[in-house]
């Protein structure tokens, strides 16, 4: 069972976090165990959690005491401004974007321990999107957005392809250059740099990833 203490005196954002959460996990049909408190004293150093979720940076301190202790724990810190915090494991997730920003950490930590369960995580504007790793066909990164192009529909997502990759953590999937992410499920050859996808599309593989992108489809057809 995942374990996750979240740290807050506003009741308003205990229960946001707390629906949200639920709602991630669920998706992956896991039931985590949620323990808040109004404030971080009470919180023992030595109680082990998966997730730590804190609102108020003073408490940093602590934070790095706790992950001296519990290695593996995530720890998120809730801003209400734009400043950008990354303490590798510690994490920051906005406001006003607390749906989107908390849904790549899920999907690691859900991945970790329930690899059969390949699934990615989508908000959109109006909704919680699921989509099977296997129905996912390619991804476009153009200006500010990412395409998901599946076997179903096509959905857009404000996260960059980098983020999509280490969200979906395959080796079904590979950077073929800085534009598209492919799915090599759907790859049935691969011409002069080019790769044809069963769907129709042909995507180019980029010079410099070239060597790298035949190794990956190859482990791919060798494992499969």
């Amino acid at each position: 069972m995942y374990k996750i203490a979240i740290i807050t005196n506003d009741s308003i954002t205990v229960k946001k976090i707390t629906t949200k959460i639920l709602k991630a996990f669920n998706n992956h049909s896991v039931d985590p165990k949620i323990t808040t408190y109004n404030d971080i004293q009470p919180l023992n150093l030595n109680t082990h959690y998966d997730m730590l979720i804190i609102d108020n940076y003073r408490n940093i301190t602590f934070a790095k005491k706790y992950r001296q202790k519990h290695l593996n724990t995530h720890i998120i810190f809730i801003s209400n401004n734009h400043d950008f915090l990354y303490i590798q494991p510690i994490n920051e997730i906005k406001q006003n974007h607390l749906q989107s920003d908390c849904y790549p950490i899920i999907n690691h930590l859900t991945h970790k321990t329930n690899h059969h369960n390949n699934v990615l995580l989508i908000q959109t504007k109006s909704d919680l999107i699921t989509i099977k790793h296997n129905q996912i066909i390619y991804c476009q990164s153009q200006g500010h957005t990412s395409y998901i192009y599946t076997t179903k529909t096509t959905l857009t997502t404000r996260y960059k392809l980098s983020q999509l990759e280490t969200m979906l953590n395959s080796k079904d999937f590979h950077l073929i250059n800085q534009s598209y992410l492919i799915n090599w499920h759907f790859v049935y050859q691969i011409k002069n740099k080019d790769v044809f996808l069963t769907n129709g599309t042909i995507l180019h593989i980029s010079r410099r990833k070239y060597k790298q992108a035949i190794a990956s489809y190859q482990k791919y057809l060798i494992t499969r």
